[in-house]
């Protein structure tokens, strides 16, 4: 009896300790974590979850996102944060996070309005004074990877899963203002994750991970 009350009494502390270290939870995550091209300028971003699974109308992500490699610019391999951009010229700079729908055309060159692309849902605008805080700023390093400073939910809008099985795109794009025209063009410089999706039910839907070119 002593010996069945002790067992009771070690599982308990057990899944105490479980429960507030959180081990055993799983971690999802797709975009830019790893070491690979510690060097490379401009944007970066990543998602991360502790399920695969979510209500159609509930699919939500932490997403890291950086704007500027603070190893460059901390290093004075270059003075400004902004140099690491293929942008010319005075241009102000506009940061816009979209979720983009499988199939939406790619806009080419520039756009009136960034705030409606068809098929590209806005979901965060970063202004280029914020871009350039230390909010926006990454470190990478072959032992720890992408570290960003930046970590914030979204969640993607249902509109985006218009089929049973499909896949959809998280994608950080840079316009460059052009007063002159009243237009956007449209910078080389993107960070995008793609991701496959399928429903469980016509209310669940489970998200692939690793369908995605940084895995």
């Amino acid at each position: 009896m002593k010996k069945k009350y002790i067992l009771v009494i070690v599982a308990i502390i057990l899944c105490l300790i479980f429960s507030l270290t959180g081990c055993g939870k799983k971690t999802y995550q797709a975009g830019e974590f790893s070491h690979r091209n510690l060097f490379r300028e401009g944007p970066r971003i990543g998602i991360k979850a502790d399920t695969d699974t979510f209500a159609k109308d509930n699919v939500t992500f932490d997403l890291y996102c950086g704007i500027y490699n603070a190893d460059i610019y901390n290093s004075g391999k270059k003075s400004n944060p902004r140099s690491q951009y293929n942008a010319w010229g005075d241009y102000e700079l506009v940061f816009a996070i979209y979720a983009r729908k499988q199939g939406a055309n790619e806009p080419f060159g520039t756009v009136d309005d960034y705030k409606n692309i068809s098929g590209y849902y806005l979901i965060k605008e970063i202004s280029e004074k914020e871009a350039f805080s230390e909010k926006y700023e990454y470190t990478s390093y072959p032992e720890d990877g992408v570290i960003y400073n930046s970590i914030e939910s979204i969640t993607i809008p249902e509109t985006v899963f218009f089929s049973q099985n499909d896949r959809f795109e998280i994608r950080l794009m840079v316009f460059m203002k052009d007063q002159e025209n009243n237009a956007y063009i449209i910078s080389d410089d993107v960070a995008s994750i793609t991701l496959k999706y399928e429903f469980l039910s016509k209310d669940e839907i489970k998200i692939h991970y690793k369908f995605n070119i940084y895995e």
